[in-house]
């Protein structure tokens, strides 16, 4: 994601569940860090006590995110434009396109969803799975 132009903005997707902690300020357009350690890596790994959140330049990957939930198939996706700049890459081990946001993140657009929107679609020079757009 690095670029020779840091005011260069790209879309990225964050998916919560409607179980998550969090959901209420996700129907808000807001996302806040649980605060703690700074490590990329450990976060990417799980201890998301971090300085991070986690987003995605996939939106099938936040809507998988969004949908994980047992009890009630509705979530969250939210949806905003940084610059690169703002962007910290992950070592991203899960393959999720995975992009950290260090900070409360306000005012992202909000889409409430509680079936896939978006279908991957493999790509087979990166070896990874793209968006497919709307089907």
């Amino acid at each position: 994601m690095e670029s020779a132009n840091t005011n260069e903005k790209i879309t990225l997707y964050r998916g919560v569940s409607s179980n998550h902690v969090k959901y209420k300020d996700a129907l808000k357009g807001i996302t806040t860090p649980r605060g703690g350690h700074s490590d990329r890596g450990l976060h990417n790994w799980g201890d998301t006590r971090s300085i991070y959140t986690s987003w995605t330049t996939q939106r099938w990957v936040a809507e998988d995110h969004a949908l994980d939930n047992k009890k009630k198939k509705e979530g969250v996706i939210l949806e905003k434009e940084f610059e690169i700049s703002e962007i910290k890459d992950s070592p991203d081990i899960y393959d999720e396109w995975e992009a950290l946001i260090i900070g409360q993140v306000t005012d992202a657009d909000i889409y409430v969803i509680t079936e896939p929107e978006t279908m991957p679609v493999f790509d087979s020079q990166s070896g990874k799975y793209i968006d497919g757009s709307k089907f």
